[in-house]
């Protein structure tokens, strides 16, 4: 059993974020199946996000972007 300083450490947060080009296939199986992400949003050349979103800006072109919510 172990008493070290990272025992005692919670994450606090509530949406993780993480981005991954759209040929990385087997980075986006491990995120969604192993890690529990979910799609959120795919950038490309034609992508306009919905004004005053969190997704508010122009990202790469060909990158999903992945949220995970934690649970409290």
């Amino acid at each position: 059993m172990t008493n070290g300083i990272f025992s005692s450490v919670r994450c606090e947060t509530e949406v993780r974020e993480t981005e991954t080009p759209y040929v990385d296939q087997r980075n986006i199986h491990f995120s969604v199946n192993r890690c529990g992400f979910h799609i959120v949003e795919f950038f490309h050349p034609g992508h306009r996000p919905e004004a005053g979103s969190e997704g508010d800006r122009r990202g790469p072109d060909r990158m999903f972007r992945f949220e995970k919510r934690m649970p409290a």
